[in-house]
This record gives structure tokens, C-alpha cells and sequence, in this order.
């Protein structure tokens, strides 16, 4: 159905690229990012033996026939410019689906051509546990745009749920309490993996709060509470001391090879 799509962006597309291409399901995928991530995607694309479904690529001249655009560079200032950029090269009926967490998807989708061919689109980390997108219309997402994609998220068998146009969505405005509150507990005294195992068993989860915040990035964590806590004002989205100590002292998580727990 979907002949060909693109993930734009670095590592952080990196998941969904691989969960398009092994996918099948007649999905071809044009993949732009930075080195290691283009390596990683394409060692995974012939492990798999689906190297004719990939294209592993520099430069955005080559997703000129996408019908389905990802933008997954990294949130902050350069988010408009990245999108008026893909806008430039895509063709004018394809859909620009964006993943913010950290801004609102009308903000960005507001400095392009094609306001009612944009929507948002959040993914959550780690994409092998958290199997579900979040789809958000913006102000100007017509029905065609909002219908096009809801079926293909369906396709790569992702459930859907509509999120507001909101910092964070529903699970990115749930999640770093989430995280706060565990970071607390640790504070006063509480083991990581009791932690953990109490809210794994209790919630029936696959992944407890300090791990998903170190998927995430505890960095991102920190961002999103404090972007929440200046625009709500609500103390349940004021930092927990910890997550500001290990972020300067640059234990940002599973990126950094140690967060709450160390990784390889």
C-alpha cells in the first residue's frame, strides 16, 4: 500500500526505521541519518535479508516519491527549519509526520507550506517494549492527512491512540512523573530495583520508570519536566534534585552508557 517512506533524522529514528523495514508488508524505506545509525540500519536490513526494502542514504534529494515523511531530528530551535527543509524535498500530496515531545506539532507545522499535510506523531522509547504512537492533528490537519496515516500506523502494526497538541502528549506528560517520583524515592532511601520490580509486577509492565527514563534520556526527562512545570506551574512536574545532578555530570542514560543503570 505504502510503496516507499522515510525516517529523517539521527539515532532517534533509528527504531522506527527498523520496525518499517521489518515490517514488510510491500513498506519501502529511505533512510537519512547520521553515520553510525545509517550502519546499524543497514547491517539490520541484511540480517533480515531486506536490503531491496531500504535505501541508506545522505541527502534529502533522494525523498523526492515519499508518500510518508518522518521527521525525527532532535527537538529545540532547528525543529522549523528541519521540517521546512523536508518540505522542500517531498512531494506536495505526501504526509509530514513529526516526532516532538517538547513542543507543540501547530508550532512547528506553523513555518511550513503544507500546515494541513503535517501531523504529529510520537513514538515511545524503547520501541521494542512500548509497541503504540500517538497521533496528533494540529490546527490545520485535514481529515485526508489524519486518515492517511492513522491507517499506516496500523500497518506497522503500532496501535494508535489520539494525543492533544500539547508538550508531551498523554505518555511524555505522564512519564517524567513517573521517573520524578522514582528519582525521589531513591533519594529517600529506596533500592533502583525495588523500584522497579514494584512497579513492573504492580502495573503488570514489561519496564519499570528508571529504565524507560533511561531509554528516553534522563536529559529529556529533565527538559520535558521543567518545559511542563514553567508552563503549568503544578509541583508534581518540579525536578527531582537527582535527575539535575546526573545530568551535569553527564548521566544521561542508555546514550551515555550509564543513566539509573549501566549499559554496554
Amino acid at each position: 500500500m505504502f510503496k516507499t517512506s522515510v525516517v529523517v533524522g539521527n539515532s532517534n529514528g533509528l527504531g522506527v526505521a527498523m520496525t518499517l523495514v521489518l515490517a514488510g508488508k510491500g513498506i519501502d524505506v529511505t533512510f537519512i541519518g547520521d553515520e553510525a545509525a545509517r550502519s546499524e540500519i543497514s547491517d539490520k536490513a541484511k540480517e533480515e535479508k531486506l536490503q531491496d526494502k531500504i535505501s541508506v542514504v545522505n541527502g534529502m534529494e533522494f525523498i523526492s516519491d515519499v508518500e510518508v515523511a518522518f521527521d525525527f531530528s532532535p527537538d529545540g530551535k532547528n525543529k522549523k527549519e528541519m521540517a521546512g527543509k523536508i518540505e522542500s524535498c517531498i512531494p506536495e500530496n505526501a504526509v509530514l509526520a513529526i516526532h516532538t515531545i517538547l513542543s507543540d506539532v501547530s508550532r512547528i507545522a506553523a513555518g511550513t507550506k503544507i500546515r494541513n499535510r503535517v501531523i504529529g506523531a510520537r513514538y515511545v522509547a524503547p520501541g521494542s517494549v512500548k509497541n503504540h504512537v500517538e497521533i496528533t492533528r494540529t490546527l490545520d490537519t485535514d481529515d485526508e492527512t489524519y486518515k492517511i496515516f492513522r491507517d499506516f500506523a496500523g500497518i506497522i502494526s503500532k496501535d494508535v491512540v489520539d494525543a492533544p497538541d500539547i508538550v508531551g502528549g498523554i505518555y511524555f506528560r505522564l512519564m517524567p512523573v513517573s521517573a520524578n517520583m522514582a528519582a525521589r524515592l531513591i533519594m529517600e532511601g529506596v533500592a533502583m530495583d525495588d523500584i522497579e520490580t514494584a512497579i513492573i509486577y504492580g502495573t503488570n509492565s514489561q519496564i519499570g520508570p528508571l529504565r524507560v527514563a533511561d531509554y528516553v534520556g534522563i536529559d529529556v526527562v529533565l527538559e520535558l519536566l521543567e518545559e511542563i512545570y514553567a508552563e503549568s506551574g503544578e509541583a508534581t512536574y518540579r525536578p527531582c534534585p537527582l535527575l539535575k545532578n546526573m545530568v551535569q555530570a553527564g548521566l544521561t542514560g542508555v546514550k551515555a552508557g550509564r543513566g539509573f543503570y549501566t549499559y554496554k
